[in-house]
């Protein structure tokens, strides 16, 4: 389906973030105890990189879940940032993700 830069969603809906505005997630993620965080998967960097996609939007695939972008207001604030949405309604930050699976497992 080709992007349209014009279709827009607007819902209302539950979410946290941190100070910065940065990383958004749904509030059953907040202790990373949602989908998103409990796929065990070995992630690589070679496996999400590619040079005509967004890697925290290859992850989200990878994990079953679909990328969005979207804007989210907090303090009357607008802010931009993209998520993995997971078909049991959790959702986070695609940089949150990468950060997570990308880490050093011990």
């Amino acid at each position: 389906m080709p992007y349209n830069a014009e279709t827009k969603v607007v819902e209302a809906q539950t979410y946290c973030f941190n100070e910065d505005r940065t990383e958004l997630y749904s509030k059953d993620c907040q202790n990373r105890k949602c989908t998103a965080f409990t796929v065990d998967i070995e992630v690589k960097t070679a496996d999400i990189l590619d040079q005509k996609s967004n890697p925290g939007f290859n992850l989200c695939r990878k994990l079953g879940g679909k990328p969005e972008l979207l804007e989210f207001e907090a303090s009357k604030e607008w802010f931009s940032l993209d998520r993995c949405v997971f078909k049991d309604g959790s959702f986070v930050s695609t940089g949150e993700l990468v950060r997570h699976y990308l880490r050093p497992r011990k």
